[in-house]
């Protein structure tokens, strides 16, 4: 048993990766993005689940993004194990915004990856093949994760319905204030994760009041469905599953307003020294077995 651990913070994530292959700290948190795919086959590699979903969000004022069809385009046209296979780290793909973990039901959900039928969505929208339709801004903080799903998307968008988009990288800082100012990036990246493992951590992030709801969608039934859902007992927990199922369908499919990604991971490196190390879905590390 260890008396005690100590934490060091390294500013730069390829230093701290030295430290680690050199054997002067025990654990590392924060691999490398692009030192992911040979770190994963090395015998001190472990990825914890999380209870964490990344999504894109839209500026729902910003046309031609008021359009619904033009939204369930960019799901269709999104292809979501392809990004989760690239940026690696235990990602998984998921068309629910819900966690997986936390959905009582198997019923699916979403819009699924289908390049026929986003292009008829974006041309019954007035922009066969992508003509005509206006080069917008995909936003995101700066990160090396960020830049390859950024390039990514930019890509797979311009292939699947002629479409360009700019990339724009930001500090923390500024991408955030920008984010919450009301008026946010035409597309931008951002992702929760659960305090209580309870759905509604999730569902209320796009309640009309919600402060998390940065593209400002509104819908009333939306509201309805997942207030009524939070406040069931225990005994009605199955009412409370078509709840939230309902309004996820309002949400991701009917409005297209957000495209879930993926639930991510919490990729380590652990020497055998931490081989006993548990980590929750809260990012919380369970240092009583070490």
């Amino acid at each position: 048993k260890y008396q005690e651990v100590e934490f060091l913070i390294v500013a730069d994530d390829m230093t701290a990766l030295r430290l680690f292959e050199s054997g002067q700290v025990d654990m590392l948190i924060g691999i490398p993005v692009l030192d992911l795919p040979r770190m994963a086959k090395s015998k001190d590699f472990k990825v914890f689940e999380q209870i964490i979903n990344s999504y894109l969000g839209f500026n729902i004022s910003q046309a031609p993004f008021n359009d619904p069809r033009v939204r369930s385009a960019f799901a269709h046209a999104t292809d979501r194990e392809e990004i989760a296979k690239i940026l690696g780290g235990g990602k998984k793909a998921s068309q629910s915004w819900i966690h997986s973990k936390l959905r009582k039901t198997k019923t699916a959900v979403g819009l699924g990856y289908d390049v026929a039928k986003a292009r008829k969505l974006l041309a019954e929208a007035g922009f066969p093949e992508g003509k005509g339709f206006p080069k917008f801004t995909f936003a995101t903080n700066i990160s090396d994760e960020n830049r390859m799903l950024a390039e990514r998307l930019q890509s797979m968008w311009k292939t699947n319905l002629g479409v360009e988009a700019d990339i724009e990288l930001e500090t923390w800082k500024t991408y955030l204030s920008r984010v919450r100012s009301g008026n946010p990036p035409t597309i931008f990246r951002m992702g929760i994760g659960s305090t209580s493992f309870e759905q509604f951590d999730f569902a209320y992030q796009f309640v009309s009041t919600s402060p998390s709801n940065y593209g400002k969608w509104t819908n009333s039934k939306y509201d309805e469905l997942v207030m009524q859902a939070s406040t069931k007992s225990p005994r009605e927990l199955s009412t409370a599953e078509q709840g939230y199922t309902s309004a996820q369908k309002i949400l991701i499919e009917n409005e297209a307003a957000i495209i879930p990604l993926f639930e991510s991971g919490l990729p380590m490196l652990l020497n055998e020294k931490f081989a006993r190390l548990r980590v929750n879905g809260r990012s919380k590390y369970l240092l009583k077995d070490l």
